[in-house]
């Protein structure tokens, strides 16, 4: 009786997104052959174990090579996996090598395995670096873990004119380690790299091919979808920007560039500038090198 209601009434149902089950599955089995992974059983087991070792053997090794974890990775390997001599683990060097193992010793203090086979990666294109401001307190490292999660290259701690937090090197070492979780946890195969503390003035040196300036208050753009091998995004403080940084920048040739309406966290704002610059730009590298920017800058 409804649904005769609505026809007569000329009711039209809203549109509705359908995936295709089959057609989605066949995506990621490509997406993992190209990326040269094993791929995942249909049954939902997860991939091997992996582990972070950063002095992996060249690839073209032609015998079975042994390395030892260090002592963090160990515990993890024993405490947290349980795993037991012979157990197929890989491990990861942050840099695009991909070793296949196995487990040869393993205690509470020490693990070794033998790699049988290293893998070398590309670095996914294209390279997108964010610099941002700092939000307060563990928000930077929640910062770090969504841009490992999303994609970003790099990231530059960036010391703004409206900055509530000043960075500072001595957190460095804390900066890497959460880095380096979230390469394992993301199953990413290159690290996202941690640059030095800079200053906006330093960002007009800046040579990428597409410099996006993230800004609620005038940003211009709404897409950003380019052939660029680069792309640089700077996200300012919940202050926003100075307009002297503001006008510094632009006069430097960056876009200003709107994330939409809403005033977004630092650290959200960097992750979903990321997530855009990747979902969007990924497999667009094909296209000729002086379209750089085309016209999709909108």
């Amino acid at each position: 009786m409804l649904d005769a209601q609505r026809h007569e009434a000329g009711y039209a149902p809203p549109h509705i997104l359908t995936i295709d089950a089959q057609a989605e599955a066949t995506t990621v089995t490509n997406h993992e052959v190209r990326e040269n992974r094993p791929p995942q059983h249909a049954d939902g087991d997860h991939a091997l174990p992996r582990f972070y070792a950063p002095s992996l053997p060249t690839p073209n090794h032609a015998d079975p090579v042994e390395i030892e974890l260090d002592p963090e990775e160990a515990r993890h390997a024993v405490k947290a996996r349980r795993l037991q001599p012979g157990s197929p683990v890989e491990l990861i060097d942050g840099l695009g090598h991909r070793s296949l193992a196995a487990i040869l010793h393993a205690d509470g203090r020490r693990v070794t395995a033998r790699i049988e086979q290293t893998l070398t990666h590309p670095e996914p294109s294209p390279r997108i670096t964010v610099a941002s401001a700092l939000p307060k307190g563990s928000r930077t490292e929640d910062l770090i873990d969504m841009l490992v999660q999303t994609g970003a290259s790099a990231w530059v701690p960036l010391d703004t004119e409206h900055a509530v937090v000043r960075p500072d090197e001595r957190r460095r070492s804390r900066w890497e380690r959460r880095a380096l979780a979230g390469l394992k946890q993301s199953r990413r195969l290159h690290r996202l790299e941690i640059k030095r503390v800079t200053h906006p003035d330093d960002l007009a040196g800046w040579t990428q091919p597409v410099r996006l300036l993230a800004d609620a208050a005038h940003g211009v753009h709404k897409t950003a979808k380019t052939h660029a091998q680069e792309i640089a995004v700077a996200i300012g403080p919940e202050g926003g920007w100075s307009q002297r940084e503001r006008s510094l920048l632009l006069d430097a040739g960056w876009l200003s560039w709107s994330l939409g309406d809403s005033v977004m966290r630092v650290e959200t704002a960097a992750a979903v500038a990321s997530a855009l610059l990747r979902y969007l730009n990924t497999g667009s590298s094909d296209a000729p090198a002086d379209d750089a920017t085309a016209s999709t800058l909108l």
